[in-house]
């Protein structure tokens, strides 16, 4: 199989990342487990997505079949990201950087791609719906995103999805919208506090509001702040604050 010797850059309909976005992919790279919540249309799951293309052109992989999961709470959200990370990477098998695809089991495996330490070994991105995780224990990943994470139940990464980057010593990135309704509320808490507590060196976390997207306008952001019933409901969904403890 070939191997795709040039930087993997999206379709034309993506835009550039901003500087939030930016930084999350720096810090999913530097740190093992990375934790972001973030507010209504900041663009988590634009930047998750190519959080794992940038994971797969680092050198560490040279020579390394590169494996993968972007993980929803449900296998609804898991097949949206499916079908968006598939167009952004070429849209059918043999195009961009698809060497081949299953849109019933929702994964995609990847060109060899060039990278500064020479070519891998191919890669694996499956998307996984993690309501019945207990079907997915065994596999190994060097990279997951664990998407709308309040919604996750913390034995899915607990018991499931940590022991899976153990071997590999591979990295984690956990999004989502800080509401104190889900069930893996307190979990997504616990780490986003690790990030910043110096204790956990392989941790960082930073915050996402929705007004850290420049492509949102201004009576966007303000139409969705009057959509919020209140003001505690506005920080969590536009603010991206846990609000827990007060």
């Amino acid at each position: 199989m070939a191997v795709v010797d040039v930087r993997f850059a999206p379709h034309r309909g993506t835009p550039a990342l901003p500087g939030g976005q930016l930084r999350l992919l720096s810090l999913s790279l530097r740190y093992r487990i990375v934790t972001c919540p973030v507010g209504r249309r900041w663009g988590k799951t634009q930047a998750a997505k190519m959080a794992i293309l940038a994971h797969y052109q680092q050198g560490r992989y040279a020579g390394k079949h590169f494996r993968a999961a972007y993980c929803g709470p449900t296998y609804k959200a898991a097949k949206r990201e499916y079908d968006e990370f598939k167009a952004m990477c070429g849209g059918a098998k043999g195009r961009g950087i698809i060497a081949d695809k299953s849109d019933s089991d929702l994964w995609i495996k990847l060109k060899p791609l060039q990278t500064e330490n020479g070519p891998t070994a191919g890669g694996l991105v499956q998307f996984w719906s993690l309501d019945n995780h207990e079907n997915l224990r065994g596999d190994r990943l060097h990279f997951v995103v664990i998407d709308e994470a309040k919604d996750v139940k913390e034995d899915a990464w607990r018991a499931t999805v940590r022991p899976m980057l153990i071997d590999t010593r591979g990295h984690a990135l956990i999004i989502g919208t800080p509401k104190r309704d889900g069930v893996g509320f307190q979990w997504f808490r616990r780490e986003f506090h690790r990030g910043h507590d110096p204790e956990f060196t392989r941790h960082a976390s930073m915050t996402g509001p929705s007004g850290g997207n420049p492509y949102l306008a201004e009576e966007e952001l303000d139409a969705l702040r009057m959509e919020c019933h209140d003001k505690a409901t506005e920080r969590e969904e536009i603010g991206a604050e846990f609000l827990d403890e007060e």
